[in-house]
């Protein structure tokens, strides 16, 4: 038998789960899983393009995170295993030692596990 109390505390981390945070996470899936997506099967040279451009955006908020934090180390590391992580993916894409429907399971799978992580933090 749940009681007021408890019934209160359920609606209040429901509350808590339901905000604009997970509006937002939403929101960039519908718009940038098919970005991530559609250059993989498309073609190679948009694969590099916008893959390029995913990860100036990201070097650019971890640079922008670098000015605010005090531990540049890990901001630094951080930085270096983005870049590097970005353009072995590209190569391995352009060789094509990895298959699309490879490729896009890991993404959806990171999508997913991000998303789920993110509720399981929240409750």
């Amino acid at each position: 038998m749940v009681t007021a109390k408890e019934t209160g505390s359920l609606e209040g981390k429901m509350n808590n789960i339901f905000n604009m945070e997970l509006i937002y996470r939403i929101f960039s899936v519908l718009i940038f899983v098919p970005l991530m997506l559609l250059p993989i099967v498309y073609s190679d040279y948009a694969l590099v393009i916008v893959y390029l451009i995913f990860n100036s955006i990201i070097l650019y908020e971890l640079i922008s995170i670098k000015s605010i934090q005090r531990n540049l180390v890990i901001i630094n590391i951080s930085i270096a295993i983005s870049t590097i992580t970005f353009f072995m993916f590209i190569l391995l894409n352009i060789t094509e030692s990895l298959t699309y429907i490879v490729i896009i399971e890991i993404i959806i799978t990171i999508w997913l596990f991000d998303t789920f992580s993110y509720l399981g933090g929240k409750i």
